[in-house]
């Protein structure tokens, strides 16, 4: 219900939990709504709400609102060919089909970003509160669902079973803290901003971050790894400096991980050590393969609801 809009009906989108109204003033101490209204307020991504007068059963009137989709939605909407239920998660749900539009345009409207986008609404319509790029490291095990990481069996997993509690999560309780998230100055909490994390670590700093957290500057959630710009899918011998992807099946849905980068390779071009960042501690040399469970399997790959992806990807600097 829109009764009253300030400062004026251009200046911020507007927000789901929040009551708004449009006009020079609102409702009277009678309720009954002033006359002189605004038809319209356009929001900065296009969309548009009409507003009209309807009359209530006691005689009373209040603005009705009618929601008009941008041409851009209309357009994710054709060419990703949506269902009812997927149409009506965007109309409630704006700033979602926005992040869509955006990643299309940057990345092009190819038939692999179409069926990120896609199987995106369908993460979030199934309650998943992650963000587009988080997906998008993860759809990266789909995209590349058949490839197979360069790696062996090592014959021992001495880190994973250091760092793997007997329930299956992490345990680091053996490494040093190096660089924790939070500092305490006489019981009072900051954040430490020279926190940084496995992704920071692995992949140049910020250069390619695409998400990072507001208080701890250095703590990089998603990276960006663009295969037209920036990085090679390493399908041959691997090098000295590629970088490791990790992925799990995370309470049955596809997860990304952690991120490493290789430091040894034998005569075979076979990936046998690597080097990353635990967390907020201390950065360890370990085979790519022996990492804690909470990060991914010792195999190749894993199956979720019969469909198999590979636990490691590795990649090249261009």
């Amino acid at each position: 219900m829109i009764t009253y809009f300030s400062p004026n009906t251009t200046s911020s989108e507007l927000t789901a939990g929040f009551c708004y109204s449009i006009g020079n003033n609102g409702p009277d101490a009678a309720n009954n709504t002033n006359p002189n209204v605004i038809s319209t307020i356009i929001l900065s991504n296009g969309v548009t709400w009409n507003v009209g007068t309807t009359t209530t059963d006691n005689g009373g009137s209040f603005q009705g609102t009618t929601y008009t989709r941008s041409s851009e939605i209309l357009s994710l909407i054709s060419t990703l060919g949506l269902n009812s239920t997927e149409i009506s998660f965007l109309d409630s749900h704006y700033k979602h089909a926005d992040r869509l539009v955006n990643h299309l345009a940057v990345n092009g409207s190819n038939a692999n970003n179409q069926a990120f986008a896609k199987w995106s609404i369908e993460r979030w319509i199934n309650g998943s509160t992650i963000s587009i790029f988080h997906l998008d490291n993860v759809y990266d095990a789909i995209r590349y669902q058949n490839y197979l990481p360069r790696d062996k069996a090592p014959q021992t997993t001495p880190r994973r079973n250091s760092f793997t509690a007997a329930d299956g999560s992490a345990d680091f309780s053996s490494l040093t803290e190096t660089t924790p998230r939070f500092l305490y100055n006489n019981g009072q909490q900051t954040a430490n901003v020279e926190a940084f994390n496995c992704h920071y670590y692995a992949w140049y700093g910020l250069q390619y971050a695409t998400l990072v957290d507001d208080d701890n500057p250095k703590w990089v959630y998603n990276i960006r790894i663009n295969t037209s710009t920036d990085f090679d899918l390493v399908t041959g011998p691997v090098h000295v400096g590629d970088r490791i992807t990790y992925y799990q099946n995370y309470q049955g849905k596809l997860d990304f991980t952690h991120s490493a980068i290789v430091v040894q390779v034998d005569q075979d071009g076979y990936a046998t050590k690597a080097s990353s960042k635990m967390g907020t501690y201390e950065i360890i040399e370990h085979h790519p393969r022996d990492v804690p469970a909470a990060y991914g399997l010792t195999d190749p790959s894993f199956q979720i609801n019969g469909t198999t992806y590979p636990s490691r990807i590795y990649w090249r600097k261009k």
